[in-house]
This record gives C-alpha cells, structure tokens and sequence, in this order.
C-alpha cells in the first residue's frame, strides 16, 4: 500500500477493533502497478467484505502514479467515483466521514464534505504533506499563482469540514501560516498495527540474505528519499565490511535509475517484486538494520514516514537521514541512529557502526517496539479520534 492507503488502512482497523462499525470507500487495486485487475473492469462499482470491514469499490482508470498529470488524472477521476459510491450510503446513519487522501486540502474533498453536510456527519481532513509546497518543491508546478491558487483552496474546504488533522506539529504550524482557522486544527498522528507487525522469526528468506549483515530500505522507490546517498555508502561499505549487505526492496518512478545506479555493486541487491503484506514483513524481520534516508525537502522535515512506524515495531535499529519531526523522534527515543541528510560517509559509519556492536543494536531495537506500542499503535490511535469526535459534540 502507498501511505495514503496505509493511514486509512489504520484507521478503519484502528476504530473497527475499537468497537465501531466502518464503511470504506475505495478505489479498485491499481497501485503501484497502474493495472486494474480483470475482475473489476467494466464496473463502476463494487461491494466487499475485507476482513471484517464493508468496502465500496469505485471506478479508476489504468494509471500507472508516475508525473504529477498521471496523479491529478487519478485523484479527480477518484473524486467523480467516489461521489458516485457514496450514493450508496445515502439511507445508512453515518457519525464521521474521515477522508484519507492525498491533496485533502482541495476540490477533490469536496464530495465527502457534501456528503458530511447531507447527512449531518462530522468530517475529518487528513493531510499527511506540507501543502501545497509539495506540489512546487518535488518540481511538478512551479508558479506563485499555483501556490496562491491552492492556498485558497485549502482555506476554503477546511472551513467547510468540522476538522482538518495533520499527521504532524510541523505540518499545522504551516496550516496556521496559511490561514486555517487554529479551532479545526488538530493532530492526529500515524499509527502502526503493533499486533500484526511485531518481531518473529521469517517463515521466508530469500537465499541471497543469508550470511550477510542486512540493511534494509523497504518501500516506495521516489522521489522523497536520498538514493544516490544511500548507493555512494554501500560504495564505502564495500571497501570496509564487505559482509554487509544493502537490499532496496519496493517499487515506484525511481526504480530504474536506482537499478542502474547499483548496477556495478556486489554488496547491493535491488528487488522490484510487488510481494504481498505477509512477505513485506518477512523481510522486515529478516533484516539487521532498517533504513530510511530521506533526502534534504522541507516536505520531508515535516513528516515521519509511516514506514518509521512499521520498522520500530518489527524491533530493529533504525538508520535515517533527515531533519525536522523525524530528528526529533529518533533523538528523543532513540530506536536508532539520525544521521544529517546528504553525507554519505556518515550514513555508512552508522551502519558499519551497528554491525560491530551488537549490543547497541538490541539496546535500539528494543526502545523502537516500545516506542511503536506507546506512542503509534491502533488503540492509541482510537482513542485520540473518540476524542477529537467527543469534543465537538460537546457544547
């Protein structure tokens, strides 16, 4: 799953096993591949059951999310869809209508606020990026009107919904700059499912790892993450430790450059295979560090990857690179080393540095999984929303 995905995943997990009743409306399975299975073509909607939760599925068109066009193409056509899935809800009672999805601040929210207005429910933004800066730093648009235009835009739809959530401080202090009103500010931050991502031993492992010191990056290969950092350290790795290992696992528009970065390293092994939740997580727990070298965006110093999250709760030593809402996570709790972005000397150090003291790497590993218990599992989640939802009842 992309984050946007996971965030909602979460909390639809995270309100179901606290005893609430939720409805999920989804697009159809296309990401990362871009490619709309069989079974749904041809449909403008589907219902399902998925572990427990009732889904409505609706109509996206085989987009692959590569280019900003491809994304605002999949994002408005997934507003149309939407709106026609919600029809389906029109006779159920609903308490809150909590929308997770990138861009949440625009036009493309302005369905579910409808909605929320219709039937008298609450409605929650979610906004996981520094808009609209993301849009203008990773180079897609670059005018002040833009940034004008959508600064305006987000004014318009938070004062339309009962709450905007940003993932982090950082994040609603740059909401506040922009003007949103600090009453329909509120922070609801990631959440992991500490109960299905814990440490155990992989039931698989891929016959290249084993024998070797592994350090892991797992996720979406983009644009957000310091690549070009992380192969020039396995370079210096190579020459120092050459029983380290760096596997970059996942898929995303980066992907080939990264390959062919690589391309000349016996110490880095790239795997582009789409691979299911359960085997993610074998690989997650098959590894001795785990890595997340962010590169030097003020996109990126507002957030903490969700990825972080599935890390410490695995128990493994964290290595990242970045500034900003990580930085102070990872030196506040320390479940693994920071590292300032853009050196890759100091990044190798880190990890050569965790292969020779074992005993730092159980003392980080076991700060991490309390740190994912007490601060970003489900139930911690919950609770935080039944109590934002309390408050605005109250008079």
């Amino acid at each position: 799953m992309g984050g946007a995905s996971n965030r909602a995943w979460n909390i639809a997990r995270a309100m179901q096993t606290s005893g609430h009743e939720v409805i999920v409306i989804a697009a159809y399975p296309y990401y990362p591949h871009g490619r709309v299975a069989p079974a749904y073509k041809g449909r403008l909607f589907a219902r399902e059951r998925f572990q427990g939760l009732e889904v409505v599925r609706v109509w996206i068109p085989s987009l692959r999310t590569q280019g900003y066009l491809k994304r605002l193409l999949l994002y408005l056509a997934f507003a149309f869809s939407y709106s026609v899935g919600q029809l389906l809800l029109i006779k159920r009672s609903l308490d809150l209508i909590y929308y997770v999805s990138p861009y949440a601040l625009s036009l493309i929210s302005f369905p579910a606020i409808l909605l929320g207005k219709l039937m008298r429910a609450r409605v929650f933004l979610d906004v996981a990026d520094l808009w609209p800066e993301v849009i203008l730093e990773i180079g897609t648009i670059g005018t002040p009107l833009a940034n004008s235009v959508a600064a305006a835009m987000a004014r318009m739809v938070s004062t339309l919904s009962d709450l905007t959530t940003p993932i982090t401080k950082s994040i609603q202090q740059r909401l506040l700059e922009l003007g949103l009103s600090r009453r329909k500010l509120e922070v609801v931050e990631l959440a992991v499912d500490t109960n299905y991502f814990t440490p155990q031993t992989p039931k698989y492992v891929d016959g290249r790892l084993r024998g070797r010191f592994l350090a892991t990056y797992s996720g979406i290969i983009g644009p957000k993450y310091d690549f070009a950092s992380l192969i020039r350290a396995a370079k210096i790795i190579a020459q120092k430790n050459p029983r380290v290992l760096v596997l970059i696992r996942g898929d995303g528009e980066w992907l080939q450059h990264v390959i062919r970065s690589a391309a000349s390293l016996s110490n880095v092994l790239v795997l582009d295979r789409i691979e299911s939740r359960e085997r993610v997580l074998d690989f997650l727990n098959a590894a001795d560090v785990l890595l997340c070298p962010m590169r030097d965006l003020k996109e990126t110093s507002t957030i903490l990857p969700s990825k972080m999250l599935e890390y410490f709760a695995v128990a493994k030593p964290v290595v990242c690179s970045g500034r900003g809402e990580t930085q102070v996570i990872m030196e506040k709790y320390r479940p693994g080393i920071m590292v300032q972005p853009n050196d890759p000397d100091i990044l190798a150090e880190a990890i050569l540095k965790l292969e020779r003291d074992k005993q730092l790497c159980e003392f980080l590993a076991k700060n991490a999984r309390k740190l994912a218990i007490e601060c970003y599992s489900l139930p911690v989640l919950a609770d935080r929303i039944e109590k934002l939802m309390d408050s605005l009842s109250t008079p």
